[in-house]
């Protein structure tokens, strides 16, 4: 029988009911809530995930409790993420610099609604081989306009400083991976 856990370092419970692939349900508490009518305190639990077994229910607990993460970070999108890190960069590069990050932002345009944390290198060498923009203006108005060589180097670029600045946030992603892939020439 395992030893109880102190207070506030999350739970590992067993979830009844039919059979379930991932039966193994970790939750770690948030906070607490004082109810002003009853006097009692009320535990706000946010669920981390469900796991096959209890010793990866176990693991990813203690992963967590290494290093804490907002929770909400980990359904951030793309397009959210892109407008958090580049508020941050913009403050750094010249308006000419914003101006060439922002044109080959808008060539991604595939991977404004996908979370980061289901986006892999497969999607961004798709980006980077089919994305285009539409131009409102000039004599490509209303046509598509497909990344030039020198545009997809700075996707390239963009997608390397996004997830440089994913991981140092610690936004739970497998940026890493991708990361690695990009530097290695893999997309």
């Amino acid at each position: 029988m395992a030893l109880k856990r102190a207070n506030g370092s999350g739970s590992i419970c067993r979830l009844k009911g039919r059979r379930r692939r991932k039966p193994w349900r970790v939750r770690i508490t948030l906070g607490w809530e004082l109810n002003p009518d009853t006097g009692k305190c009320k535990q706000i639990l946010k669920v981390l995930g469900d796991y096959e077994s209890r010793a990866d229910a176990e693991k990813a607990l203690v992963e967590y409790k290494s290093c804490p993460y907002d929770l909400q970070t980990k359904n951030l999108t793309f397009e959210e993420v892109y407008e958090a890190w580049s508020q941050e960069y913009f403050e750094k590069i010249s308006v000419s610099a914003q101006r060439t990050v922002t044109a080959a932002y808008r060539y991604c345009s595939a991977l404004y609604n996908v979370k980061m944390r289901n986006i892999r290198s497969h999607h961004l060498k798709e980006c980077m081989k089919q994305g285009y923009t539409i131009p409102t203006v000039g004599k490509e108005k209303g046509k598509k306009r497909f990344a030039s060589p020198a545009t997809k180097s700075r996707m390239k670029s963009l997608f390397n400083l996004m997830y440089n600045y994913d991981l140092f946030n610690k936004l739970p992603n497998l940026a890493a991976m991708s990361r690695y892939m990009i530097r290695y020439n893999m997309i």
